[in-house]
């Protein structure tokens, strides 16, 4: 197994690459053309899976560009975002014909690497009138 931080500026990005060649990419950092440069130097052809932590633009903005490698599943923590990126993002991975689903205490397979990914615990969400407990619900497109 193969673990790249890559450098994208502000943000984060995690590249993982089972020995079997399965590929997957947590976060993109906020510059498309690092994230770009990125993958055409590893030579990554194709992603399995794709995970974004969190809708803010210095982790997902980098994540448009990579979807154009169709990754199979695209995994979040059910919170969709309201800027522009996060519209983008969505886009293009729904023209990818990507699955999306939300971090749900699940194992994931990348070839013969175990994955385990966290659900996100329940989150306060704050309006102007009131707070409210309430558990992360997907604005985003959700698997069947």
């Amino acid at each position: 197994m193969v673990i790249r931080f890559l450098d994208v500026g502000q943000g984060d990005a995690i590249l993982i690459q089972s020995p079997e060649g399965k590929t997957l990419l947590i976060d993109g950092g906020r510059s498309s053309e690092r994230m770009r440069e990125h993958l055409k130097a590893l030579d990554v052809k194709s992603l399995d899976l794709m995970v974004a932590s969190h809708a803010d633009a210095d982790h997902i903005a980098g994540l448009v560009p990579a979807a154009a490698l169709k990754p199979r599943v695209f995994i979040n923590n059910g919170l969709g975002g309201t800027t522009q990126t996060w519209e983008r993002l969505v886009a293009a991975l729904q023209d990818a014909g990507t699955t999306f689903t939300k971090a749900s205490n699940q194992t994931v397979n990348l070839g013969s690497v175990k994955l385990r990914v966290v659900a996100p615990p329940p989150v306060w969400v704050t309006t102007r009138t009131r707070t409210v407990w309430a558990s992360p619900c997907s604005s985003a497109p959700s698997a069947p």
